[in-house]
């Protein structure tokens, strides 16, 4: 289930193609609450686990927000042979299973699925766009052996104490060494600048491309023509031509590179553009709605807007032949 931060869930935030059984819905604060977290235990967890279990009893590990204590939430635990697991204060680092080895992973393949993005310039993340990228990564980080291996490490399954206790800290504090250098502002007012020594073009040309400056590199460009002209071809001369073509290599690769970052820019801003021309369906007095759910809601928007269309056409066309025909007997009248 995706909370997204918003008064209304709109149509617009879900990507295309999402999958069939993900939930999707939204509040002001994009957080969870009493309403959320009761929909999400039964549209979700319950009857995601109600078939693997075969009847036998479920665990649910919570922590103490308020939306899992709730009353409604014991009930329908009670009633479904549900047992709820609550961890202790400030403990999720060390007993919940995502905490411990999941969201780790998960944080690092949502950086690279959104740094496909942020990369080439775009400052702004779009909803569906940030939906897009958890998928992705949600399918790299939440695998088999991750996620046993999380209910492992938290001393869950097998059910061993020790994983947590050996990992409680000690608090010992360490004397800390502060040590800084300070220049005093006489110093500084009295430092006199070095005096400037005219270099010569060659000579300024630097051993990496990536620290050439234009005016340096124009400065070298015209002394080398000026040489080749006159036929001066000393050692200088000799050896700054090299560094010349690494530099045009090197230009050249930066120039292939802006154009695909501009290439990748533009299809980003074409596919949110096409994300954003179609018909956008605002689901009102609805807390969580599947995305068949959202689908169907687009697929009412859009035949609702079919309709008044072709409803506004047959109003066009009925008042064009009742001006046709009072035309008609005007003429007949004449």
């Amino acid at each position: 289930m995706i909370i997204f931060k918003g008064e209304k869930l709109n149509s617009a935030w879900v990507p295309h193609d999402s999958d069939k059984d993900w939930n999707w819905t939204s509040n002001s604060k994009g957080w969870t609450c009493d309403n959320i977290g009761l929909e999400w235990l039964t549209r979700v967890f319950d009857p995601n686990t109600r078939d693997k279990a075969n009847g036998k009893r479920r665990a649910l590990i919570f922590d103490g927000h308020g939306s899992h204590v709730q009353p409604e939430v014991l009930r329908f635990c009670i009633d479904n042979n549900i047992s709820i697991l609550l961890m202790p204060p400030h403990s999720s680092h060390l007993c919940q299973p995502l905490d411990v080895g999941i969201f780790s992973p998960l944080k690092q393949y949502m950086s690279a699925e959104l740094n496909k993005i942020t990369r080439y310039g775009v400052s702004s993340i779009k909803k569906f766009e940030w939906a897009e990228a958890y998928r992705c990564a949600r399918l790299q980080a939440m695998t088999v052996s991750n996620i046993k291996s999380a209910f492992r490490a938290a001393g869950l399954q097998p059910l061993n104490r020790r994983k947590v206790l050996v990992r409680m800290p000690d608090f010992n504090e360490a004397d800390l060494e502060e040590s800084s250098e300070n220049t005093s502002n006489e110093e500084i007012n009295n430092h006199t600048p070095a005096p400037t020594i005219e270099v010569h073009p060659f000579v300024a040309i630097p051993a990496s491309p990536s620290q050439i400056t234009p005016n340096r590199f124009h400065r070298a460009s015209a002394a080398l023509i000026t040489n080749i002209e006159a036929g001066i071809l000393d050692t200088p001369t000799r050896t700054v031509i090299p560094k010349l073509l690494t530099l045009a290599e090197y230009k050249s690769s930066e120039l292939i590179l802006a154009n695909h970052q501009n290439h990748a820019k533009d299809a980003i801003l074409a596919r949110r553009m096409e994300h954003a021309t179609g018909i956008r369906a605002v689901l009102k007095g609805q807390h969580v709605a599947s995305t068949e759910e959202v689908y169907g809601q687009v697929k009412e928007a859009k035949d609702a807007s079919r309709a008044r269309q072709a409803k506004a056409a047959q109003k066009r066309t009925k008042k064009t032949s009742a001006g046709q025909m009072e035309i008609t007997d005007m003429t007949e009248e004449v």
